[in-house]
């Protein structure tokens, strides 16, 4: 057929004529899917294995499969995001036995809080930062003056993506990235060239400072649920304020596509699943405490 002439496989990852990622991310969880169902009984459903140590066997045994050089994918479409981030959320509720058909009744955010898995753009940010890293030491000056093209030819990058996840990691380690910068190619560079063999450790740190905080925040949002269930059962009424008309005729536009809200909350939600952007609010959580 037309459509296998135009790709090819190397190593697991394909290439396309189109330079489109579609065909990758379809196989990719067609690989992993496969993975997942050949050892589901066995391994992911077995109750003798702990919960967290069969979350563990996923990450090595199914997410590895999906996830192998997507540190050279660019910025996902919010269409490929969620069939990719639903994929995996699907093998881990599956696992924990947590869905939406449960009485709990959990959304996506908060099974990943409460399990301390990370999200689809924290596993992206950290693939890419580690592939920039690694390139910049061993890959040829003519690698990175095609991408420095691309960058100039084209909206959909991979170094606007890279960007995206500098700006991640600069509000979680703001000692390691400069935060006041908007990431020229010049800026990426300078970047690179100062980074310490032990910038990739601090990626991986990053992340896991994610997941604190994230869990963190569920268990703090749970807590005051809880709190105000055992004051209502002993008879304290709370007021509800009302909200103000001109409240809820406000509108919260995003400033990078058409998309508006009605509350700051849903706009920060919108800019972190679509545009991968870590809300302001969440850069003022540094521990447990």
């Amino acid at each position: 057929r037309s459509s296998d002439l135009a790709c090819y496989t190397h190593l697991g990852a394909v290439a396309s004529q189109s330079m489109s990622i579609a065909t990758e991310l379809k196989t990719r969880v067609g690989k992993a899917s496969s993975a997942f169902r050949q050892m589901r009984r066995t391994i992911f459903h077995n109750r003798h294995i702990p919960v967290k140590t069969r979350l563990q066997l996923l990450e090595s045994l199914v997410i590895s499969i999906l996830m192998y050089g997507s540190g050279a994918w660019p910025l996902l479409s919010h269409r490929q995001y969620t069939h990719v981030s639903h994929a995996i959320l699907s093998w881990q509720r599956s696992i924990v036995g947590v869905g939406f058909w449960s009485h709990t009744r959990m959304t996506d955010y908060e099974f990943l809080a409460t399990w301390e898995l990370p999200c689809l753009s924290v596993r992206l940010a950290k693939h890419r930062l580690l592939l920039a890293l690694k390139m910049y030491q061993h890959a040829p000056i003519e690698l990175w003056n095609c991408i420095s093209l691309e960058d100039d030819l084209c909206e959909d990058s991979w170094l606007h993506a890279l960007r995206h996840a500098l700006r991640w990691f600069a509000r979680l380690c703001p000692h390691d990235v400069p935060a006041e910068t908007d990431w020229s190619t010049v800026d990426i560079f300078k970047w690179l060239s100062a980074a310490t063999p032990a910038c990739a450790n601090r990626v991986r740190i990053a992340v896991k400072k994610h997941i604190l905080q994230e869990h963190m925040i569920q268990e703090v949002a749970y807590g005051y649920r809880d709190l105000q269930q055992v004051c209502t059962q002993h008879g304290i009424c709370f007021d509800n304020a009302p909200v103000p008309d001109n409240l809820l005729l406000q509108r919260f536009q995003c400033s990078t596509c058409p998309a508006s809200f009605t509350t700051p909350q849903g706009l920060s939600a919108h800019r972190w699943r679509v545009h991968h952007e870590i809300s302001l609010e969440r850069q003022y959580v540094f521990s447990s405490t």
